[in-house]
């Protein structure tokens, strides 16, 4: 356990606000091995019984427990969706993309097609789901929904493209997207984590995304962005390689 203290006059040295302090009680749970913080600041009427505000900071930081766990299993569900999309992926779809191929439409277009289809699906799934756990308006929403969505849609069309059938697939999404979540403190709360997961939590896509839904930081979006043209890579070429098996009817 650490503690804060904040009096009165270290708020008039620096010209803040009571408000300005909220975050410092994060910084108390930055120290390693810590699972709590305690925040004391010195009240406006200076009253001996009131002299201190002691503030216990959640087992999740900043955001309520309620909303961590939600957003944490709203990420998991939609990544460990994937076989729900093997079909866009298969043989009889990248067959009929072939056809197209000889018309003179390359693989990309077929690829993206797909890319698409799967964001646009993710994205609803998303928006009503935020819509019904916050009170952000629909508009705002769809940004942070739209980047978790074509994230999303890349890592289920590198898990489609690197199996071939829907069991395998799901087991491949599910495993995955298991170890997303418990490094992103899904499964056990971030301060309760062992010491020497915490510097991985930052790197977990799920963590990302339940920022993003809940803050809408520019970071996350640039992260998710970023992990998306990575999976992107290997996900069409493993689209190429399997549409130069399939040979189209004549």
């Amino acid at each position: 356990i650490t503690s804060i203290r904040l009096t009165r006059k270290d708020f008039a040295d620096c010209e803040a606000l009571p408000e300005d302090a909220e975050i410092i009680v994060n910084y108390g749970l930055d120290v390693k091995g810590v699972a709590m913080c305690v925040f004391a600041r010195e009240q406006e009427d200076g009253a001996p019984s009131s002299l201190y505000r002691i503030r216990e900071v959640t087992a999740v930081r900043e955001m309520t427990i309620q909303r961590h766990y939600a957003f944490s299993i709203l990420c998991f569900l939609v990544l460990a969706m994937a076989a729900f999309f093997l079909p866009v992926f298969e043989s009889g779809w990248v067959t009929s993309q072939n056809r197209l191929r000889a018309a003179g439409r390359g693989w990309r277009g077929s690829f993206f097609a797909s890319l698409i289809a799967c964001t646009l699906v993710i994205t609803l799934v998303l928006t009503a789901a935020l819509t019904l756990l916050t009170e952000r308006p629909v508009m705002r929403l769809l940004p942070d929904a739209l980047c978790c969505g074509l994230f999303s849609a890349a890592f289920v069309s590198f898990c489609c493209l690197l199996t071939d059938r829907a069991g395998s697939c799901g087991v491949l999404s599910f495993g995955l997207s298991l170890v997303l979540l418990g490094l992103s403190g899904g499964i056990l709360p971030p301060a309760m984590m062992p010491v020497s997961l915490r510097p991985w939590m930052n790197w977990s896509p799920i963590t990302r995304m339940r920022s993003l839904m809940a803050f809408s930081g520019p970071s996350d979006m640039v992260f998710l962005l970023v992990a998306t043209v990575l999976l992107l890579i290997p996900a069409m070429f493993l689209y190429r390689r399997r549409s130069r098996k399939e040979v189209p009817e004549t």
